[in-house]
């Protein structure tokens, strides 16, 4: 049995069962046969030579590889509790959790002198939370805030603890960090 096989390129040419392949798994030069499909195309690849790779298909892999080192941020955020852990070292994109004990209910709160605004920026306002196993009204918690190092350099980042509604008054507290971001 011959078989004639054509396509645009005509560069297929069939030839004859040889060696007990029959013609309808056989492959002819160019062209791909299988017992109920029959493929013509200059684009079809044989699977058992080995083929040099081109420069596109090295190129792909690699710029996805690279892209993804550049990517990566530091996956886990930096919680400071006390002024004893300061100076801190950041890395760009990477968090910054502050907690610090507050007790809204005597009047006094933490308010931000210094920001660290030219490498720091706040993800959101204060929130003060209350432990919940203190079981006494006006019992001492902890205000948090979160910022993002979005800028390499240095900045501080300072807050005072004081009565809002007198300023002229001392502050009783205060808490001085400065910060460092790569």
């Amino acid at each position: 049995m011959n078989t004639q096989f054509v396509n645009t390129a005509n560069h297929c040419r069939s030839e004859p069962a040889r060696d007990g392949v029959s013609p309808a798994t056989a492959s002819f030069r160019g062209c791909h046969t299988l017992s109920h499909l029959k493929l013509c195309s200059p684009f079809v690849v044989n699977a058992g030579a080995p083929e040099p790779m081109s420069p596109i298909r090295l190129f792909v892999p690699l710029a996805l590889a690279l892209l993804a080192a550049c990517t990566t941020q530091p996956a886990h955020n930096v919680t400071v509790e006390k002024q004893s852990e300061c100076p801190v070292q950041l890395n760009n994109g990477q968090n910054l959790i502050l907690t610090l004990p507050s007790n809204p209910t005597t009047g006094y709160r933490w308010a931000i002198q210094d920001s660290a605004g030219g490498v720091l920026h706040a993800l959101g306002p204060e929130v003060y939370r209350n432990p919940e196993d203190a079981g006494i009204v006006g019992a001492a918690g902890v205000s948090t805030w979160r910022f993002q190092a979005f800028a390499t350099g240095t900045g501080r980042l300072r807050l005072t603890s004081q009565q809002p509604w007198a300023p002229e008054v001392l502050p009783v507290d205060s808490f001085d960090c400065a910060i460092s971001v790569n």
